[in-house]
């Protein structure tokens, strides 16, 4: 028996490592856009799910509200005290990692107007003038979400 390969095991080249790190890098370079695409419909329905939780919450207030004869919209205080209009804490936003409700001016509601972008998750109108009670609960984060508006562009998270 000779000794040669003798207590050698096999080993990759360095060419060969080398060709295995450029096809991973490759295939990870390729399969970015899906998992970025799938990052941004997960935010924007979370999104959307926290938006409809609150806004029926909101209608079950003003139903209840209307009937007792009190006014028909909770105020801020009331929104973000759980257990006065919401049975839990309203969800962080996912587009700005913040849970937090800013009041909004009348014109900043009209334009979703986001300000304090990394100091607070959502923005909050309310106003229960007798005869045209409104309020305005949205997304305080202008970051495009998976939703195309009407001129096929995507809609900002406040914009939903």
């Amino acid at each position: 028996m000779s000794g040669h390969g003798r207590g050698r095991r096999p080993a990759f080249t360095l060419v060969e490592l080398l060709a295995i790190v450029v096809v991973i890098g490759v295939l990870a370079a390729l399969t970015m856009p899906v998992f970025s695409a799938m990052l941004s419909e997960a935010r924007t329905a979370s999104v959307e799910a926290s938006l409809a939780q609150v806004r029926a919450a909101l209608a079950r207030y003003r139903v209840d509200a209307v009937l007792e004869g009190g006014d028909p919209l909770p105020t801020l205080s009331q929104l973000t005290d759980v257990g006065a209009v919401m049975l839990a804490p309203i969800d962080a936003n996912p587009f700005n990692g913040r849970a937090g409700v800013r009041p909004a001016s009348r014109s900043q509601a009209s334009t979703r107007r986001v300000v304090d972008e990394g100091a607070f998750g959502w923005a909050y109108f309310v106003d229960n003038t007798p005869g045209r009670p409104s309020a305005v609960f949205y997304a305080n984060s202008a970051a495009a979400t998976a939703r195309p508006g009407g001129d096929g562009a995507l809609l900002g998270a406040n914009q939903l």
